[in-house]
């Protein structure tokens, strides 16, 4: 079927498409509102361990970032190289 602004059926047809994407909209809205929250309680419950407070690095990834935790490991390692040469410099 072929529609265009003169169907009969086009605003039936667009309502409903407008409907489906407030819709996925929402849904990814609570969606990463729920990732925040994971990722918030998370954090909360390692810095309540003696044995993870300071030794870990929440990084979140999705599927379009594969690189991302290799990039936050480097920078890691290069944070702390400088922080250990300032503090080499300084003595």
């Amino acid at each position: 079927m072929k529609l265009n602004y003169k169907s009969e059926n086009y605003d039936y047809y667009r309502s409903m498409i407008i409907t489906d994407l407030t819709v996925i909209m929402i849904d990814i809205f609570f969606l990463t509102l729920q990732v925040v929250l994971f990722m918030q309680k998370l954090k909360d419950i390692l810095d309540q361990s003696k044995e993870c407070k300071g030794k870990y690095e929440l990084v979140p990834l999705s599927g379009n970032e594969t690189n991302k935790i290799a990039d936050v490991l480097v920078g890691m390692y290069n944070a702390a190289n400088i922080e250990l040469d300032e503090h080499v410099d300084a003595n």
